[in-house]
């Protein structure tokens, strides 16, 4: 079975998690319980147990396996999945995550305030998460202490790759592990536009809560019939980001902001400077005017010397045209006149 990457705040993948983890947790029960039984009547075979005490430790294991069964048929967690009969993605939309986030690459910062860092808890231990999909959920302690050792972690806005703001690799992203979870502590850039953006929506509430991308999960799962499925997560191996999000899935996580107001001295000139400056603005529109008006005199000569170019050629071809038209005339009239003599 393949391995999946989960997301804590992405619905339809924590259900088709929780499902594969709750069946394997299921058969694995089963096996174990099989085997304890296999393992008792060799040791009566062999001598190396009584009848009385083979029975007490049978009795054991039948009741664990009626209780595994009875917390199978009322699991909540299988009736949730049965219930639907469309495929998880068209439930995309009802689930609790948000993975776009909003377009935070056109926002410029317009003021001397900047975004410095981003800190909060990002993970919690020991804490049930609401029956979001048919179980709760809950992250045991000291989970991601290997996840932490080894990963290379980034900070990300709602999972959104496109939305990094700090990495563990580069040290702009440092992680700290204590009994109530995992915080963390972002280094933002300075003057940056989108590091701006989500800071101002952690200050001001929109944005509360955090979540995180993971894989390599060793779990375990209680069930009780009349009562939510419960998943515990004992071991993590990977973590792939961490970060706020708009729709947590552990609503006891925070996140919060850090601003720094920076100075910005104005360059302080002498009165030297200034009358320079303005005599030197003075003469460049002085010099623009007189430009502008030696080119208005070009081309308004340029304009008559093409005028008059163009009414000597009409004039030189009118001229042309009543030549030729009096030669063709008085050509006509000898003609004329030649052809009368010849007739007498």
């Amino acid at each position: 079975m393949d391995e999946l990457r989960e997301v804590a705040d992405a619905a339809p993948i924590r259900r088709t998690a929780a499902a594969r983890s709750l069946a394997g947790w299921y058969k694995q029960q089963m096996a174990d319980i099989a085997a304890g039984r296999r393992a008792c009547r060799r040791l009566v075979d062999n001598g190396e147990a009584d009848e009385q005490t083979a029975a007490v430790v049978l009795g054991e294991l039948d009741q664990r396996e009626r209780d595994l069964q009875e917390g199978w048929a009322h699991s909540s967690l299988r009736r949730e999945i049965e219930s639907r009969s469309v495929p998880d993605d068209a439930f995309e939309v009802r689930g609790v995550s948000s993975r776009g986030g909003p377009a935070l690459d056109d926002f410029r910062v317009t003021s001397t305030k900047t975004a410095t860092q981003l800190h909060g808890e990002g993970i919690v231990y020991d804490q049930l998460s609401p029956d979001y999909f048919g179980f709760r959920e809950k992250i045991a302690r000291g989970a991601c202490t290997q996840a932490l050792a080894t990963s290379d972690i980034r900070l990300l806005y709602n999972h959104n790759v496109d939305h990094l703001f700090a990495r563990t690799s580069s040290a702009t992203l440092e992680l700290r592990e204590t009994s109530h979870g995992v915080f963390f502590t972002g280094y933002l850039l300075p003057f940056d536009g989108p590091s701006y953006h989500l800071a101002r929506l952690i200050d001001r509430a929109d944005v509360s809560g955090c979540s995180f991308s993971f894989s390599g999960v060793t779990d375990r799962w209680v069930l009780k019939p009349g009562e939510s499925d419960i998943r515990i997560i004992e071991s993590i191996e990977t973590i792939y980001d961490i970060g706020p999000v708009t729709m947590p899935w552990y609503p006891t996580t925070s996140v919060s902001a850090t601003f720094a107001n920076v100075e910005r001295a104005a360059p302080v000139q002498s009165a030297a400077d200034v009358y320079d400056y303005e005599q030197e603005e003075h003469d460049a529109f002085v010099a623009d005017y007189e430009r502008t008006q030696r080119l208005a005199a070009a081309e308004e000569r340029l304009r008559s010397r093409r005028l008059d170019e163009m009414l000597a050629r009409t004039r030189d071809s009118r001229l042309l045209t009543a030549m030729s038209r009096n030669r063709e005339g008085r050509l006509r009239a000898y003609e004329t006149k030649f052809s009368l003599k010849g007739r007498r």
